[in-house]
This record gives structure tokens, sequence and C-alpha cells, in this order.
């Protein structure tokens, strides 16, 4: 049999229980579209009256994860559906927008959707510096807080956070972990987590996601 985790968190969409013409902003890159894809296809069916709007990045045409899909939303959904792709690695037929998602590039798309900034929603998934870029843009124009989800799909390493000299000062330690009324010595190295040296040890922790934030470990 398979075992699973059950589903936790609290990165949803919850459909209104009445009328509303509200709009659902997505901001994703490369596989931060994966939860994106779920709550779109939700607001769409659960809300009649509510637009999504898509804004997702990518290396280039060839990785863009749903994008079969993705279309298929736009012809299903038209006028209700709209999204901008923006490629990193653009070839030069490319006439869509380049670079990485920026403040600059989300709130010209944005502003050419019309959003609410005080009544839509915002969900962001992707690495750090999407989330920060976007979220310059939502606090330039007083978005509410509670109308801002975001998930990361990777935690910093606590290497990349200290400077070089601090680094260089870490050393292996010895962490005692005690789950399933066993107890564990487990030598946790610098650039390691606790989850991954107990992986390491065959140590069967519970674990969803491996970057703590889907809070199972």
């Amino acid at each position: 049999f398979l075992e699973v985790v059950e589903p936790m968190g609290t990165f949803f969409f919850e459909p209104s229980e009445t009328p509303t013409d509200r709009n659902v902003v997505l901001v994703g890159a490369g596989s931060g579209i994966t939860p994106l894809m779920s709550i779109a296809k939700t607001a769409l069916k659960s809300e009649p009256n509510t637009k999504v709007f898509l804004l997702y990045g990518n290396k280039d045409e060839e990785n863009i994860i749903f994008n079969k899909q993705l279309r298929q939303l736009c012809d299903t959904y038209p006028g209700r559906f709209e999204m901008v792709h923006v490629l990193s690695k653009a070839n030069d037929n490319w006439l869509g927008l380049k670079g990485r998602i920026s403040q600059a590039s989300a709130t010209m798309v944005f502003k050419d959707w019309g959003v609410d900034f005080k009544k839509d929603l915002f969900y962001m998934c992707g690495p750090e510096g999407l989330m920060q870029e976007v979220n310059k843009t939502l606090e330039l124009f007083n978005t509410p807080s509670e109308n801002i989800h975001s998930e990361k799909f990777h935690a910093t390493s606590i290497l990349d956070e200290l400077n070089e000299a601090e680094a260089s000062e870490l050393k292996i330690q010895i962490v005692k972990v005690i789950y399933d009324g066993e107890t564990h010595d487990i030598e946790v190295a610098p650039h390691q987590t606790i989850l991954e040296a107990a992986l390491e040890k065959d140590i069967n922790l519970p674990y969803s996601c491996q970057a703590g934030m889907c809070t199972a470990c």
C-alpha cells in the first residue's frame, strides 16, 4: 500500500459562499505553478463571475510547465482567464516579456489587467526573489496583508545567510533525535538540516517538502 501525508498548510483558495466579481491574481515561477494551477481551476469553476490572472516566469518556452493545460484554460474560460509569460532565456522569436519577474514588470502587468489592489486576492509561489519583487508592488499600493498569500518552494540555507567568516567557524554537531520511541544520535554537518542528516542514516522521520515549509517534520 502507499502511505501518504494528509493535506495541510495555509496556501489554498477558499471559494466565496456568496456571488462575487473579484479577481484572483496568481504569480509563479517554474514548478511554483503546481499549486497555482489548482487554485486557478477551483476559482474558475466555483466562482462564475471571478476572473483569474496568471503572471508566470520560466526559462524558455520549452520549459513552461502545464503549457498545454494553461492554453486550454484560456479557451475554456475566455474573458475570465488571462496569463502573461516572462522568460529569462527567451529565443529571438519571443515577443513577450523577457528577464525575471520584477517589481516593474509586475506593476505594469497588474495595471494592464486592471486589478484592484485593495480587493483582489494575490497568490504567489516561487523563489524568495520573486516574492520580494512582487511584495514591493503590493506594498506600494497598500494591498491588505490578509489578501496576500505566498508559498516558497525553496528555503534559504543557513550558510547563505552567514558571512564567510561565520560560516567557516561552524562545525559538525551531534544531535539527539527521539522519534517513535527510539533515540538516535546523528552527526549534522553545517550545510545540512537535521532532517537531511537523519534521512542519510535511513531514519524515517516524517516530512513532505524538506524545505521547512510544510510543517510535517
